[in-house]
């Protein structure tokens, strides 16, 4: 398989891991927007469900807009920001799916105490998913690999692996929920 297929098939996967991301929010939506005490309730010092999903929605957006600004820079010519120590947690995460339970959440994605409607916070959903699969297919999938942002915990990651990061995030989420 040559480099060039290799980069579309991870592009490809990485449009399913949105799609995917997406499918979960939206299932989780439906799944809990049927008790309307529930829904806004928060349990301990967790949060509600659709504080939950609203964290869901602004994490994923904020990933996406961070992306875009990068990708509108052009392409990094730097190698990768990342040390050995975040790539063996980035690795491990990815391919274990879990996360370490003291994960940060990143600026601008807590939501306040702040509830949406269900239906606002599935368009939310849509909103940002749509995003980043437009992203993915304005760009070639070798450009795709020079766009990263840096998260805190893993170090710099390319729209393919913050997509990924994003689905094991939601399932940690939707997990965390399904246990309450």
């Amino acid at each position: 398989m040559s480099a060039d297929e290799k980069a579309r098939k991870r592009v490809a996967r990485a449009e399913q891991d949105v799609r995917l991301t997406n499918r979960a929010a939206h299932t989780l939506v439906s799944k809990h927007s049927g008790d309307p005490e529930g829904w806004r309730r928060a349990r301990g010092r967790s949060w509600s469900v659709a504080e939950t999903l609203r964290h869901l929605a602004l994490t994923a957006s904020s990933v996406l807009e961070e992306l875009r600004i990068v990708a509108a820079r052009g392409a990094l010519t730097r190698p990768r920001a990342r040390s050995v120590s975040q790539s063996a947690k980035l690795r491990f995460a990815l391919t274990t799916w879990r996360f370490p339970e003291n994960l940060q959440t990143l600026p601008g994605t807590d939501p306040g105490g702040v509830t949406m409607t269900p239906s606002a916070l599935e368009e939310a959903h849509v909103v940002w998913a749509a995003g980043f699969i437009a992203l993915l297919h304005e760009h070639t999938p070798a450009f795709l690999e020079s766009v990263r942002w840096a998260h805190p915990r893993y170090g710099d990651m390319d729209p393919v692996e913050w997509a990924r990061f994003l689905r094991i995030y939601f399932r940690q989420h939707e997990l965390r929920l399904t246990v309450r």
